[in-house]
């Protein structure tokens, strides 16, 4: 096999491999009892709006922070792996756009009152990156 077969079958792979680790991801996101639990107590509190009071520190160690942090950290887990290309943009954007970019929009108050609270800028950046790359133009209006 010829040099530029072998580099043609590489890629192929890592294309395969990328869109299965992709779709494993989004099995496990609506199998695991834990991660469907925290999503849909996030959404209770989502929906109430004020997420911000949630980063304040005394309520770090909440039961209402603790499930927040988790949402946000999956979400911020899956743009790292769309920006280290381990996992395939198109499948997850499709699977979850609006979804994402609302919870950005939503949980941005949080987000910037736990980025003060720490004074750690970084805090959910990779998150809050892919969101604004993925909104539409009304929703670019609420970022």
């Amino acid at each position: 096999m010829s040099l530029a077969g072998v580099v043609l079958v590489v890629s192929y792979n890592q294309k395969i491999a990328r869109r299965r680790a992709t779709l494993d991801l989004i099995m496990l996101h609506q199998s695991n009892d834990g991660i469907v639990k925290d999503r849909k107590r996030f959404i209770q509190l989502r929906d109430k709006a004020h997420l911000a009071q949630w980063a304040a520190p005394d309520k770090a160690d909440s039961e209402e922070a603790t499930v927040i942090k988790s949402v946000l950290n999956h979400y911020e887990l899956v743009a790292i792996g769309v920006r280290q290309k381990t996992l395939h943009e198109n499948i997850y954007k499709r699977w979850l756009r609006s979804g994402f970019v609302k919870d950005w929009i939503e949980s941005k108050p949080f987000v910037v009152q736990l980025r003060q609270n720490t004074q750690n800028h970084k805090i959910y950046c990779e998150f809050e990156s892919l969101a604004r790359r993925w909104a539409n133009k009304k929703e670019k209006e609420l970022l």
